[in-house]
């Protein structure tokens, strides 16, 4: 099952003509009790069998609309179907997110048995509600810096020590956590060494434990990887379950909506990962406040841009990311 297989089945559902006031569904190959389908309006629906939350009220979002104990009653391959079903809705006038829907909805099913339980289809659908939301930002940004994360992910030999170091909790303020030490990830898509730093992200939260900061240099190319390319080479690297299960809902959380653009999104690392410069965040400049004045508690959040060629000229040292450990 593949997300472009069941874009395919869902236009054929919405292009067939219906019987009003009824649906066309399918089984969904590997699962008991999930079908896809459409209605009279065309909308493409996914019909997962669940009565836990059959008097829950509908939840709409920007895009799509959840909707909770609808009985059905129908024969589908034969097979005589009459349950209550949650549905998760994607409205024909928002086809051109059923790449990102389909997407999703394979991610999230990869994670459920193919008998999935009450709670598994819970824990479903309050993701997909979670991650189809819209994401602030611009969408190139937000990914091109994923791309650099999962990159550093990808490169290491302990690649599952990595991942489980990324974003380690939701209260979390660095990108990598590892035991030792702190990671800051910085992409850039330019031929310059420089990056918008805050001071915050220079500062370590456990006194003694170093924070180095990533510098990754990149350039569109269709010859390089996409995020999801970079997410599937990790995954064959992780076999643990419950670390797959993270970094799909890491990636789809800051993807969002946009997923058709991290497909066809495709970058180079600048040099090849030789290129990768770490730094000691103590050794790199920043603005100072001067703390004896009593007007410097009114200033917060500082940010500045950072030439990190300069800084080299100026004696700062980097280590190369494979010399790193």
């Amino acid at each position: 099952m593949n997300p472009e297989e069941i874009v395919t089945q869902l236009n054929r559902l919405s292009n067939t003509e219906k019987i009003p006031g009824s649906i066309l569904a399918e089984k969904l190959p590997g699962f008991e009790g999930v079908y896809v389908g459409s209605d009279g309006p065309g909308d493409y629906l996914c019909l997962l069998a669940d009565s836990s939350r059959a008097h829950a009220p509908t939840k709409k979002l920007r895009a799509i609309s959840i909707e909770f104990g609808l009985k059905y009653q129908a024969t589908i391959e034969d097979s005589e179907v009459n349950e209550i079903f949650t549905c998760l809705r994607l409205h024909k006038s928002n086809a051109h997110l059923l790449g990102p829907y389909a997407t999703l909805l394979v991610a999230l099913l990869s994670q459920v048995n193919a008998v999935p339980s009450t709670h598994e289809i819970q824990e479903l659908v309050d993701k997909f509600v979670e991650l189809f939301s819209v994401r602030p930002g611009l969408a190139r940004d937000r990914i091109k810096g994923l791309f650099g994360e999962l990159t550093l992910i990808d490169s290491q030999e302990s690649t599952s020590t990595w991942a489980t170091a990324w974003h380690e909790s939701t209260i979390s303020n660095k990108d990598f956590s590892h035991t030792n030490f702190y990671v800051e990830v910085k992409t850039a898509e330019s031929p310059v060494r420089k990056h918008s730093i805050s001071v915050t992200q220079l500062e370590t939260p456990n006194p003694g434990l170093p924070v180095y900061l990533a510098s990754i240099l990149i350039e569109e190319d269709p010859r390089g990887q996409s995020v999801f390319g970079l997410l599937a080479s990790i995954q064959t690297k992780t076999p643990d379950v419950n670390l797959q299960k993270k970094l799909i809902d890491l990636t789809f959380k800051t993807v969002g909506l946009d997923s058709d653009d991290a497909k066809e999104l495709k970058w180079l690392v600048s040099g090849g990962l030789k290129q990768v410069r770490l730094y000691k965040a103590e050794d790199l400049p920043r603005p100072i406040v001067v703390e004896s004045s009593a007007k410097s508690n009114a200033v917060s959040a500082i940010k500045f841009d950072l030439n990190f060629e300069i800084a080299e000229v100026a004696g700062v040292g980097y280590t190369p990311l494979p010399d790193f450990e």
